[in-house]
């Protein structure tokens, strides 16, 4: 189509025409074309019902192993981002945010923040604070000399032991246990899931972070418990869980 617009544009026969990088050239008269000069007056052209593909014989870039054009710059810093972009005016903020999930903030003490050179203004929300700069350093350096006291909230006391000792206590208690479903072909199969509080057996024994899957039409399988003893339920034979 866009053949089709470039050569009633120069009133040629189509098939004079070729393309190559992004244009349709001319050669007998020298013409040539840009897609996106010519992308209006093609859409406006009623598309072709079977049009032809173009040979594997003329790829010029399709199953070729070619050098990026992006790579040397990216090597040498020369590239440039979208967070590199600064447009006129534009302030960089950093954020000092609750240590503690659904903590607020109880008190901010901003006066030596605010005399770091480039620090244009701190803005205190109700779970975090930010520091507005000229440019990052002075950002960063404007939250270092903040002085935040933290309301932790309900989740004071939460931490990665006691996370972990929540997970060893599920681990110990009875997991689910259910008698439903159907096995992935069209016998149906009732699957029993058993959680027992051992570990290092076999596959297709109990342990404490497998539920040992036995279906009315043979075989076991294992599927994993979620923590809290949520276990997945079996759609197959060979213990496939979903």
């Amino acid at each position: 189509m866009l053949v089709q617009a470039a050569a009633a544009k120069w009133s040629v026969d189509p098939s004079s025409c070729r393309t190559e990088n992004g244009e349709v050239l001319h050669d007998a008269s020298a013409q040539k074309a840009s897609y996106g000069d010519l992308v209006q007056a093609a859409a406006a052209l009623t598309p072709p019902q079977d049009p032809p593909l173009k040979p594997a014989t003329d790829f010029k870039l399709i199953g070729k192993s070619l050098k990026r054009l992006d790579t040397p710059d990216k090597v040498n810093g020369k590239a440039v981002y979208g967070i590199d972009a600064l447009p006129p005016g534009v302030k960089i903020a950093t954020l000092a945010s609750c240590p503690v999930f659904g903590g607020k903030v109880a008190h901010v003490s901003d006066e030596r923040a605010k005399t770091v050179p480039g620090v244009r203004q701190v803005i205190v929300f109700d779970d975090l604070v930010a520091v507005v700069g000229d440019h990052f350093w002075a950002a960063k350096r404007g939250r270092d000399e903040l002085k935040v006291e933290w309301d932790p909230g309900p989740h004071a006391g939460v931490d990665s032991a006691r996370l972990r000792e929540s997970y060893r206590e599920q681990a110990r208690s009875p997991g689910a246990e259910a008698k439903s479903g159907k096995s992935s072909g069209a016998t149906p199969a009732i699957a029993e899931f058993v959680c027992r509080n051992r570990r290092g057996q076999e596959v297709g024994t109990p342990c404490a972070s497998d539920h040992v899957v036995k279906l009315s039409g043979g075989g076991t399988g294992v599927s994993p418990v979620l923590p809290g003893g949520d276990a997945r339920r079996s759609t197959g034979k060979t213990g496939s869980t979903t």
